[in-house]
């Protein structure tokens, strides 16, 4: 009898996971075959473990680590508490500052805390597994079909450190073309991915040495982690690691390295596909552009513009940011707009990364600095791209009105899935633990549909929801694709990103271009505002109308070198 191990054979998961509310789960059968066959072909991906970076990630932990975005062995000193004598001698405002650093050096600790569990979850997850020639991660749609692996820590969408720890199982020759995406890939990884694609091989070529040199030694040379630091170092280890091998063996070395291939700030993609939008399409490279755009650079010199004419106007935060504002300051507003971030969520964001502080020395000052900046960032996401923010206001819209009247919304994304929204009201109840007494009681969530629907939650929702159910139907249908003309079998797949191997990547790129194109070459927008009123007009509920859609030929996207890229 054949031996089977897994726990995933023994433990069942729902096909569709869901949080305290159902939302599509609630449906009689609203998978598409298409995407029942993309999950089961990512899922059927056979994996490995990257032996080199492994021992390379393990043997920086056993120095004390702190390098290549691991965290380091040890936590923050804490100062000493100071003496009563010198305590009374400050003034109140030089105690909160005091207060506030040791605050801050325990918060730091906390998350370094978090962050080397994981690391040491993930390692040693690597070195069970180190010996298995096949690793596979069984995969879950979320509600808007989002396909997201089960396992925990160590999976093809971890971070830096799970993703280069991994590697395709089965392997191929890399061929002439492999090694040209090899080196896009690894310039990618090294933070070089604004460069066209003719300087970023540029790039690899001009420092082959370090990264030879990088893989030959990566524990004394290291290069690959400092000029990765701030992208993906361990990825780019991998990658010097196969360059290596590729000068050794040329074309004939057999690859199991993952490439991977992003979109550009992908909800605004599918946002200004919706709107048939050219000024949109430009900015995101879905139009055929000679040279790649950078959407989060438009916004912040379009940014720099408004703060300067309010510091002519005598506003002190817009000061406080003349001359500051970089891509960075911009880029994680820009990138969460379509997915329905808050001027709150932005204001943090801004506080989290760091840039008010190099904005204002007074830290109090903080939260003011950064309102300013999010009001400036959302304008100018509003006016470098105007079509998007009204589609995206046209679903909201859409959305309070079904929900006036206590419906859920419901849609069909591109790959033929049925999505339904609704945000329910919770129930609660008080459940007693096992400690005893009252005060161990525990209160357990859990959606009641004959409560209303939460206004707020579906208004905010409609927008980033529809949006992931469109970018979860190209990921779909691009999988299809590609194992139906091309035959392929390895899939490394994040949302935005995709991935094959390096010889397969032209086959890849043209899918992912041609399945955006055949999504969009209709009126989609339009056909959904139709699927919307044949459910509203019998019941009288009067729907906005969609914003107007624009010109732009959406097949443009089949000649675009930068779309994913």
């Amino acid at each position: 009898m054949a031996r089977y191990e897994g726990g995933y054979l023994i433990h069942n998961h729902q096909l569709i996971r869901t949080g305290l509310n159902a939302h599509t789960n609630a449906l009689k059968d609203p998978v598409s075959p298409v995407a029942l066959k993309a999950i089961n072909a990512i899922q059927e991906t056979a994996w490995r473990i990257n032996g080199p970076v492994l021992d390379v990630m393990q043997d920086l932990w056993a120095a004390g680590a702190g390098v290549a975005k691991m965290p380091s062995a040890e936590p923050h000193r804490i100062p000493d508490k100071m003496p009563d004598e010198a305590w009374n001698m400050l003034t109140e405002d030089e105690r909160k500052v005091v207060k506030m650093k040791v605050a801050k050096l325990h918060t730091e600790n906390a998350k370094l805390a978090s962050k080397r569990d994981s690391l040491l979850r993930k390692l040693e997850i690597a070195r069970t597994m180190r010996d298995e020639e096949a690793i596979y991660f069984p995969h879950t749609f979320d509600f808007r079909y989002r396909i997201y692996p089960i396992p925990q820590d160590l999976n093809p969408q971890s971070d830096d450190l799970g993703k280069g720890l991994l590697m395709f199982a089965e392997g191929k020759p890399i061929t002439l073309a492999g090694i040209y995406w090899l080196k896009v890939h690894a310039a990618n990884c090294a933070g070089e991915d604004k460069l066209s694609l003719r300087d970023r091989i540029r790039w690899v070529n001009d420092n082959l040495g370090h990264i030879l040199a990088s893989a030959a030694n990566p524990l004394d040379y290291l290069w690959w982690a400092e000029v990765a630091e701030g992208d993906d170092p361990f990825c780019f280890l991998a990658a010097c690691f196969e360059l290596s091998m590729v000068e050794e063996f040329g074309e004939s070395h057999i690859s199991h390295l993952p490439i991977q291939v992003d979109g550009t700030c992908n909800g605004l993609q599918h946002l200004s596909a919706l709107g048939k939008d050219r000024k949109g399409a430009v900015a995101t490279n879905v139009a055929a552009n000679e040279e790649r755009e950078d959407i989060y650079m438009q916004v912040a010199t379009h940014a720099r513009g408004i703060v300067a004419e309010d510091v002519a106007r005598g506003n002190e935060e817009a000061a406080a940011w003349a001359g500051k504002v970089t891509r960075d300051v911009v880029k994680r507003g820009v990138m969460t707009t379509p997915y329905g971030v808050t001027h709150r969520g932005i204001r943090d964001q801004l506080v989290d990364d760091g840039h008010t502080a190099a904005v204002v020395g007074d830290e109090w000052k903080n939260h003011k600095v950064a309102d300013y900046m999010t009001t400036v960032i959302q304008r100018s996401v509003t006016e470098v791209v105007s079509s998007a923010s009204e589609i995206m206001g046209y679903l909201q819209e859409l959305s309070s009105a079904m929900t006036k009247r206590g419906l859920p919304t419901q849609w069909k994304n591109a790959a033929g899935c049925t999505v339904q929204q609704s945000y329910y009201g919770l129930s609660e109840t008080r459940v007693q633990t096992l400690f005893g007494g009252t005060k161990y009681r525990t209160t357990v969530f859990t959606e009641d549909e004959n409560q209303n629907l939460n206004k707020r939650r579906q208004r905010n929702g409609m927008a980033p929801n529809y949006i992931h159910s469109q970018d979860a139907a190209h990921m779909a249908l691009t999988v299809d694709l590609c194992v139906d003309v091309f035959g392929l079998s390895s899939f490394s797949m994040i949302h935005d990103s995709y991935g094959t191997h390096a010889c397969n990547m032209p086959k890849l790129n043209a899918a992912i271009r041609a399945t955006f194109s055949k999504m969009y070459e209709g009126d989609v927008l339009g056909e959904f505002h139709k699927a919307q009123m044949e459910v509203a007009e019998p019941l009288g509920i009067e729907l906005p109308e969609p914003p107007d859609r624009g010109d732009f030929d959406v097949s443009e996207v089949t000649e675009s070198a930068f779309f994913f890229a």
